[in-house]
């Protein structure tokens, strides 16, 4: 063999390693992909690793939203209870009152303002009645006293002493005002004293406040 004949044969084995070189290389690309993407063709344009991670990670979490969409998570806990309750309300408003036990403090401060109460008001009604009691004794005082003039005043009516017996039935008349019998009384005495319109306006008003006195309206009846 001649050296013309050994160059051939050397460059056509160096063609075939080139050649095996390339298709090497491009093989190796469409496995590993460009930039290490994953069997991508090197013919066509390729998404970085980044973007395709952030687009699986929203869905994901837009697939989680719609799940939980519509739900509500109610956590209530406290002394001798913990409560956890979830509701599905869709696209529904809701509304809801939980009546729970009250901690032994916060009832403690209850029964104390119960109480308190039932104190303040068993206060003022001791209050109000001896108001009441106080008010009744003073009356009493002043019906007694009065009775005492209004005895006086007969007494002093029937021995003719007429002016007398009409200062004590004006001063039973200060303590009570309204007494229909103070009023018959004084009718009398006017009468007797030959006052008429004094009388008759005294027996009048007597009458206006007890209708009942008889002895009053036979009395106005013979008035002239």
């Amino acid at each position: 063999m001649n050296i013309k004949s050994i160059n051939i044969i050397l460059s056509i084995l160096l063609a075939s390693v080139a050649l095996s070189g390339c298709a090497y290389d491009r093989s190796n690309k469409m496995v590993k992909g460009y930039k290490g993407s994953a069997w991508v063709d090197p013919g066509k344009p390729t998404i970085p690793v980044e973007e395709v991670v952030e687009v699986t990670t929203l869905e994901k979490v837009a697939e989680q939203a719609k799940k939980q969409h519509g739900l509500m998570h109610v956590h209530r806990y406290g002394e001798g209870y913990d409560i956890l309750l979830t509701l599905d309300a869709g696209d529904s408003d809701v509304k809801f009152i939980m009546e729970l036990p009250q901690s032994k403090k916060e009832k403690a401060g209850s029964d104390t303002s119960e109480l308190s109460a039932e104190e303040a008001a068993a206060t003022a009604h001791d209050q109000a009645n001896g108001e009441i009691t106080e008010q009744e004794v003073k009356k009493l005082r002043k019906v007694e006293t009065m009775t005492k003039y209004i005895l006086n005043a007969q007494s002093l009516f029937y021995k003719k002493q007429y002016w007398d017996a009409l200062d004590e039935t004006n001063a039973a008349l200060d303590l009570v005002p309204d007494s229909a019998q103070a009023l018959a009384l004084k009718g009398s005495i006017y009468y007797k004293m030959g006052l008429i319109p004094e009388a008759r306006s005294s027996w009048e008003e007597a009458l206006r406040i007890d209708p009942e006195l008889t002895q009053v309206q036979s009395s106005l009846s013979r008035l002239p």
